[in-house]
């Protein structure tokens, strides 16, 4: 197996809009680094890979058509075989014309990205080395579900009056703290990583670019051990998880604010700045470095895709796309979409050994609910869609048609 990496900074050097959050914020500084990261695999029997991770919070159909092209055009490597992510960041200007935020996309920003992730894709392939590859997977990944239903007594406040979850911390649901892990090693020691876990790259929400947690987990780790090159985050399932960075809800005379308490013991600290990003990286770098890494001797590689569609509630569709990469015994299979995170536990139940699941795959049609959290509504299933141009929810079907999509990928990269 050959491997190569590269990394390209894409930081914008105007003022720009953030997409996401869902609050104008005009960034006029950088808190860090935005990223664009491609890892590179060639297995030596004329079968070629590519991951490709933005720090966007989407990429959209647009940027993955031109990007396609020129990778099949220009390097012979199949669609199939080719993943565009996005870590969801959401400190970095808009890219996806298909998010409906009202913002517009800039384009110098625009072309700057597509020169840089050539240029990266180009670096990547050209500079690959002989490398083994290892997997490991580890727990305790501090993330927490962020959907608690909301009491009648949390219908009493008027913020929450009518909506049936609140973004809140909620310590009594599933959620998946697992992550999956990747080490590819030079013959010269050095390495990179490819990190897989679920958590929403929303902690920071000042108006200040920002690759959020991701970029800090990968100093944490490269300040910590110099052979490391950098590590390339592929974001989970975590349309319904956020980091678990809280703060006490206190006990308060100030009627709103003991409805708040009464609700929930915390709440989402959102004041965090790079101080608490580093924190929480910490904690994250250390179960990275603690899995215990088992060495794969098998040189394959192989792609499969399929493009299915989903019925909303008037009767439109959607869209689903899930591809699959298989880079020796490791199993990639990525989702266009926010997919909740007990998804994961369903899917890594149909296969043995490593997989790692991701979303937000180009061309994104939204969440991904499950029938649990359609049936208990709110922002995900019933008032997000908008925002991807769907008028309804999708309809209940969603679950069987996502696992047997997902299980159709998962079977042929198993049959090889």
């Amino acid at each position: 197996m050959q491997a190569g990496f590269h990394c390209a900074p894409v930081t914008p050097t105007g003022e720009l809009e953030l997409s996401g959050i869902g609050q104008r914020r005009i960034a006029k500084d950088a808190l860090d680094q935005l990223t664009i990261r491609v890892a590179a695999f060639d297995d030596g029997q004329g079968n070629q890979a590519l991951l490709v991770a933005f720090d966007l919070l989407y990429v959209g159909r647009k940027l993955a058509g031109q990007l396609y092209q020129l990778i099949c055009n220009h390097h012979g490597i199949d669609e199939d075989r080719v993943l565009l992510l996005a870590t969801h960041t959401h400190s970095a200007p808009k890219i996806a014309d298909e998010f409906l935020d009202d913002l517009t996309v800039d384009q110098d920003c625009y072309d700057h990205l597509v020169a840089a992730a050539k240029h990266a894709i180009h670096s990547a392939l050209h500079n690959m080395k002989p490398a083994k590859l290892a997997f490991a997977s580890n727990g305790d990944i501090p993330t927490i579900n962020r959907r608690v239903p909301i009491s009648l007594i949390g219908n009493l406040h008027p913020y929450f009056r009518g909506r049936q979850v609140a973004n809140l911390p909620n310590r009594s649901a599933q959620s998946d703290k697992d992550v999956t892990i990747c080490a590819v090693t030079f013959n010269d020691g050095r390495y990179f990583l490819l990190a897989n876990y679920a958590m929403h790259s929303s902690v920071f929400r000042g108006a200040s670019y920002s690759g959020d947690h991701p970029f800090y987990v990968e100093a944490a780790i490269r300040a910590s051990d110099p052979t490391c090159l950098g590590c390339l985050f592929l974001q989970g399932f975590a349309g319904d998880q956020a980091a678990d960075v809280t703060a006490e809800n206190p006990w308060s005379l100030h009627p709103l604010k003991l409805l708040e308490r009464l609700m929930s013991k915390e709440r989402f600290d959102r004041s965090g700045g790079a101080e608490e990003l580093k924190l929480l990286a910490a904690r994250i770098a250390e179960r990275i470095q603690l899995a215990r890494l088992e060495e794969n001797a098998l040189s394959i590689i192989i792609g499969h895709q399929t493009a299915t569609p989903v019925t909303v509630e008037r009767g439109e569709n959607r869209t689903l796309e899930i591809k699959g990469i298989r880079i020796g015994k490791l199993k990639i299979l990525a989702a266009n979409g926010e997919p909740v995170a007990a998804y994961r536990s369903k899917l890594m139940s149909m296969t043995d050994g490593p997989m790692m699941t991701v979303g937000y795959l180009n061309g994104p049609i939204g969440y991904i609910p499950d029938k649990k959290v359609l049936s208990e509504g709110g922002y995900e299933p019933n008032r997000s869609p908008g925002l991807f141009g769907q008028p309804t929810p999708f309809t209940p079907t969603i679950e069987t048609t996502f696992i047997q999509a997902a299980q159709e990928v998962i079977t042929r990269m198993d049959d090889h």
